[in-house]
């Protein structure tokens, strides 16, 4: 793991400053293919995002698995993933774009129950309806986690659209 991607990783701002700064690229990988905005973006580091992107990183760049910043951001635990999320969807992050199982950062934000993601995603474009390859959409997934915040969030958003 490069230096950068530790740092992003951790949410060390002050070292990644410095790292940049010495000319190592924001977009380097890891072996899976992480970048260290989606590394920084899954550990909810809403300002360790904003520096890799105010340095030029890729919004949509996928690790192996197809997922992107946006998808680890929405994929997060962490009660401040929204930043992150609402962050990366003002930068432009792609809404819909899929695993490679076909799941969206909206069906994983819905699995998840993480409702406020839901519905910062329905309102920068996701589609509510888009299924992965398993034929399971956003609803589904709430329904089958118990998830009642994000169903709820997803019926309401999805409404008033």
């Amino acid at each position: 793991m490069s230096t950068l991607t530790q740092a992003a990783a951790d949410g060390d701002v002050v070292e990644m400053r410095r790292i940049i700064a010495s000319g190592e690229t924001v977009n380097a990988t890891r072996g899976d293919g992480a970048t260290p905005l989606l590394l920084a973006a899954l550990g909810a580091h809403a300002e360790a995002c904003r520096v890799l992107l105010d340095a030029g990183a890729d919004l949509d760049t996928p690790k192996d698995t197809g997922a992107t910043a946006l998808f680890a951001a929405a994929a997060s635990d962490s009660p401040e993933a929204i930043d992150c999320v609402t962050l990366l969807l003002a930068a432009g992050a792609s809404v819909d774009l899929p695993n490679t199982h076909g799941v969206t950062p909206l069906q994983t934000a819905a699995h998840k129950g993480h409702a406020g993601v839901c519905e910062a995603l329905l309102r920068a474009g996701a589609d509510a309806s888009r299924a992965d390859k398993a034929g399971n959409t956003p609803l589904h997934k709430a329904v089958r986690s118990a998830a009642v915040e994000a169903l709820d969030a997803l019926l309401l958003t999805a409404a008033e659209l």
